[in-house]
């Protein structure tokens, strides 16, 4: 097997960790609102989030 090196563009690089960002906040946010939101049929739309 032969192993293929790719070295990513910082452009890539940023791309990749602005994603990473994006999806660990989103993923505190939901979990904070999951826990205090009042309403049953918001809290199923949060839990599918």
């Amino acid at each position: 097997m032969t192993k293929n090196h790719i070295q990513l563009t910082s452009a890539e690089i940023a791309i990749i960790w602005t994603a990473y960002m994006n999806d660990s906040m989103s993923k505190c946010v939901l979990n904070y609102f999951q826990h205090i939101v009042g309403d049953k049929d918001i809290r199923r739309i949060v839990e599918l989030a």
